[in-house]
C-alpha cells in the first residue's frame, strides 16, 4: 500500500505540473473567444464568442498540457459561403481561396498579427497562444466539411463530436482519469445548428447525390 500511494502521489504531482494555470487558461479563452466572436460579427451579425463553432484538439478533449501552444477552433460558416464558392470557375482552387477569406477578415482586427493560411487552418499567431482557425460547413449527417488546399484543393470530412465522445467516454470509464479538466462547452456552439449552417433544400439533394456516388466509389472492388 505504501508503495501505492508513493507512486500515486508522484503522479498526481506530475498532472499538476502539466494542468494550465488559471491565468493561462483565461488568456487561452480570451484569445480564442475573441477570434470566434469577429468570424461571428462577420457571418453572422453576432458579437458571440461561442456560437457556429466549436473548440477542437486538445482544448476540445480538454487534454491541454502546459506549456500553453495552441488552441483549435472549428467556425462553421453559413452554406451560402459554399454557394458562392461553387459559383467560382471551374479549376479554381476554392479551398484556398475560401482560407484566404477568412485571414483577410481576421486581419481587419487583429492588424498587427502576422497570419498565415494553408492547408486546413487559418493560424492566428498571438505571443502566448496560436488561434487554429478551421473553416467548416455542416452536414446534414453531423459531419462537418473542412477545407483541403492541396492537390488542387477538395474538401475532407471530419467528426469532432465522435472525436470528443470517445475522450468523454474513456474518461467516464476511468473515473475522471483520461482528462484533468471538464469542460462541455467545446460542443455548445455547434449542438444547436441555425438553419443558415445547414445545407438549402436544392443544395441537400446536391450534396446527398454527391454522398451517394462516393459511396458507390467506395464499393468498387
Amino acid at each position: 500500500m505504501t508503495g501505492y500511494l508513493y507512486v500515486a502521489t508522484r503522479f498526481n504531482r506530475f498532472r499538476e505540473n502539466l494542468r494550465l494555470t488559471d491565468a493561462q487558461r483565461t488568456d487561452g479563452i480570451t484569445k480564442h473567444t475573441g477570434v470566434r466572436s469577429w468570424l461571428n460579427s462577420h457571418y453572422y451579425g453576432t458579437s458571440s464568442g461561442y456560437d457556429n463553432s466549436s473548440l477542437v484538439g486538445s482544448w476540445g478533449k480538454s487534454t491541454e498540457i502546459r506549456p500553453p501552444r495552441d488552441i483549435d477552433v472549428l467556425f462553421a460558416l453559413p452554406w451560402s459561403v459554399h454557394e458562392r464558392y461553387e459559383r467560382r470557375p471551374y479549376g479554381t482552387n476554392k479551398q484556398s481561396e475560401l482560407l484566404q477569406e477568412i485571414k483577410t477578415v481576421l486581419q481587419r482586427t487583429y492588424t498587427t498579427t502576422q497570419m498565415r493560411a494553408d492547408g486546413q487552418v487559418v493560424v492566428v499567431p498571438f505571443a502566448s497562444y496560436a488561434v487554429e482557425v478551421v473553416p467548416a460547413f455542416a452536414l446534414m449527417s453531423g459531419k462537418y466539411w473542412i477545407c483541403n488546399t492541396h492537390d488542387g484543393g477538395s474538401y475532407k470530412e471530419t467528426d469532432p463530436v465522435a472525436e470528443q465522445n470517445k475522450v468523454r467516454a474513456s474518461n467516464d470509464a476511468t473515473v475522471g482519469h483520461t482528462r484533468s479538466n471538464s469542460n462541455d462547452e467545446v460542443l455548445a456552439g455547434l449542438l444547436q445548428r441555425p438553419a443558415e449552417l445547414l445545407p438549402h433544400r436544392t443544395a441537400r439533394h446536391r450534396l446527398s447525390g454527391r454522398l451517394a456516388l462516393r459511396r458507390q466509389e467506395y464499393c468498387i472492388l
